[in-house]
């Protein structure tokens, strides 16, 4: 019956293929196994994991699954939700995004099938603490390390012990999906530990942690703000800065459709749309193209080196408010402040937080959300120990010497090691996934990695482990004004079990459109789509796959922070008794 049920679905996927509908390719069908045990008994079940002693806080049956809760010493807590029935021997943990601090499983974009009908066993994790602001590791090592690392990992042999243990087998597959963050997550995942997931799909990877969220955004803040108190660039100029930068950058693809498809392949000056003589509407004042200019660029210091791979890219422009523009005139600004101020922001609260304690505000500034996002890391996490409390915005330095600060915590939170050799040995599959209109972290990062792999393990080795895939009209992590909607689990089912390697997924407008079978494939890095001519773009049927784009050589060596691409990095840090210690990652 089973061997029947592959046939017909097999027949069922390629009609759809040639009808341009869903994935090329999908995972064949795994009998469903039934649980071995109570959901109940699971509360005093002890997995006896060593450097890992785990806590069962509670096992229960809610709404057709066994949810169990826990900890993992000190403070990691855990869920693991287990199907009471139809799983079908695969196990997928969500990642957290920002800071984490919280606790749920969410996998990011659409739902692939297996997952709509419960198939999977769950797991995710808080990564050891609570609340998305960094204060939690100014004082506490090992929070920074549960954080870093320590925290998914534990999770993922938690989560696998409960399974065997629950159905009276381990997962036959096991996977791992998220974004921002979570991208960062499955990178360290597949660098520290290869033999944790079969296929990993990391979206939008925060993988630069330190730099994302040291000089990214602190670049973007000064630049939109220059003296942190007045902003120079509103979202009442967003418009006007979007309509230039696609009619500058959206025909480099070879489509003119509104959608920018290869934003590296264009110089977009935003000087370009500087108001005219006697023009005061749809354009820009000096001061807003300058910022838009830089934000662009990303950081540099006074040398003109580059201190991030670089900036947000063209076409990203209508998702800047908030993040790297104050917000729109619902942020709360006070009567008399410029259109478009965002929440009051003290500029001396080293948490970088919205809300303080409920204290007055004193000398209140308005900036946008990369204040926030920098202020929550730079003085709690990005070095060794926390910094003085009186640090401010104002106080952080664009130079090489702060980037050789912080390379004393590189080992600990980034996820750049290019070197998947031990994760290709595994059997391992990995794909990326990026927004090119991402307003929070640049695909340049994602670019720039994905170039790295394919350097050192050669193009044809990094193709078998890695493949990148570019979504135009995305912002970070999802939404936009382009293709918002993509299926990134079961292109990698077909890749982890049946071995089709995905050289294209399908994306969509929306979850509806997806439905009807619209959409466009976007191919694997770093080729780009190509529209059959005069054909309907909203058939994924009539694109091929084009040239490949146009895109610098080598990113990840073109700034000063190239080393941060270099592999061997990692560290794994503990105690050692009372003693806290740092030792070469095996």
């Amino acid at each position: 019956m089973i061997k029947q049920l592959k046939i017909v679905s097999a027949a069922f996927l390629l009609l759809l293929g040639l009808m341009g509908i869903g994935s090329p390719a999908t995972a064949g069908i795994l009998p469903a196994v039934v649980p071995a045990t109570s959901c109940q008994s699971l509360r005093g079940f002890d997995p006896k994991l060593s450097g890992y002693p785990t806590q069962i806080t509670d096992a229960r049956e809610v709404g057709g699954q066994c949810r169990v809760q826990g900890i993992v010493s000190p403070q990691i807590r855990f869920e693991v939700r287990l199907p009471l029935k139809g799983w079908t021997q695969r196990y997928l943990q969500t990642g957290c995004g920002g800071l984490c601090g919280n606790l749920q499983i969410a996998a990011p974009q659409r739902d692939c099938p297996a997952l709509q009908r419960g198939e999977f066993a769950l797991a995710s994790t808080d990564m050891g603490h609570q609340g998305m602001g960094g204060t939690w590791g100014a004082s506490d090592q090992q929070l920074r390390v549960d954080f870093a690392y320590r925290g998914v990992h534990a999770t993922a042999l938690v989560a696998k012990a409960l399974i065997a243990q629950f159905y009276g087998q381990g997962p036959r597959h096991s996977y791992f999906s998220g974004c921002s963050d979570g991208g960062r997550e499955g990178l360290m995942e597949a660098q520290r530990f290869p033999n944790d997931f079969d296929g990993i799909a990391a979206g939008a990877p925060a993988m630069n942690f330190l730099i994302q969220n040291s000089f990214h955004h602190a670049w973007m803040a000064r630049s939109s703000v220059p003296d942190l108190e007045t902003p120079v660039l509103f979202p009442a100029d967003m418009p006007a800065l979007h309509a230039a930068a696609v009619a500058a950058c959206d025909a480099v693809d070879g489509v003119r459709d509104g959608l920018i498809s290869n934003p590296l392949g264009c110089h977009f000056d935003p000087r370009s749309a500087i108001c005219k003589a006697g023009k005061t509407a749809n354009c820009l004042s000096p001061a807003a193209a300058l910022a838009a200019a830089k934000i662009y660029d990303g950081a540099r210091d006074e040398s003109g080196r580059k201190l991030e791979v670089g900036g947000l890219m063209p076409g990203s422009e209508l998702a800047w408010p908030g993040v790297a523009v104050i917000r729109g005139t619902d942020g709360g600004g006070p009567p008399g402040a410029p259109s478009g101020a965002g929440p009051a922001v003290a500029a001396g609260n080293v948490a970088g937080s919205f809300a303080i304690k409920g204290a007055p505000l004193i000398g209140v500034s308005y900036l946008p959300g990369s204040a926030m996002f920098a202020s929550d890391t730079i003085p709690w996490l990005a070095f060794p120990r926390p910094l003085a409390p009186g640090w401010t915005l104002a106080n952080f330095k664009f130079d090489g010497a702060t980037l050789t600060a912080l390379h004393a915590m590189h080992g600990l939170y980034d996820a750049t090691d290019p070197d998947l050799r031990r994760y290709a040995a595994a059997g391992g599959k990995l794909l990326m996934w990026h927004g090119l209109q991402d307003q929070h972290i640049s695909p340049t990062n994602t670019v720039a990695y994905t170039q790295a792999v394919s350097d050192l393990l050669g193009a044809g080795v990094a193709a078998e482990v890695l493949r990148t895939f570019l979504i135009p009209g995305m912002y970070h992590c999802g939404s936009g004004d382009g293709l918002t909607s993509i299926d990134v689990l079961t292109p990698l089912m077909a890749w982890v079990e049946d071995g089709h390697a995905p050289d294209r997924i399908i994306a969509s407008r929306n979850e509806a459109d997806a439905g009807a079978g619209k959409g466009r494939p976007i191919f694997a890095f770093p080729s780009l789509g190509r529209l059959k001519a005069g054909a309907d773009p909203e058939r994924p049927s009539n694109w091929v796959q084009g040239k490949p784009g146009v895109v610098p050589s080598r990113m990840y060596a073109n700034w000063l922070g190239a080393d941060f691409f270099n592999s061997g990095f990692h560290r794994e840090c503990g105690f050692n008794g009372e003693r806290y210690e740092c030792r070469p990652s095996s």
